[in-house]
């Protein structure tokens, strides 16, 4: 993965998330909340922070499309920056 990311290797984020969703296209979105992303998650901070957006994803293609940025998922800079911290 660390290679993926160094390179912004596509490829690499659609085979992930075909083979992550087993099935479940949805299973991409959930593991998105687990880590703290989407409209149930505001960080607290003082700053005024929207909310985000996850989608629900009915099908293989657009599970692929959210792994590598190109549906409508909307996370905030905050929410962002906290996931990189924790990292």
């Amino acid at each position: 993965m660390s290679e993926a990311l160094a390179a912004s290797c596509n490829p690499f984020f659609y085979r992930w998330a075909r083979d992550c969703s087993g099935g479940c296209p949805n299973t991409l979105t959930e593991y998105a909340r687990r880590m703290g992303f989407g409209p149930c998650h505001r960080t607290g901070s003082n700053c005024a922070e929207a909310a985000g957006q996850l989608p629900v994803l009915r099908t293989a293609d657009a599970a692929i499309s959210a792994a590598v940025g190109q549906y409508d998922i909307q996370v905030t800079m905050v929410q962002m920056a906290r996931r990189c911290v924790a990292a």
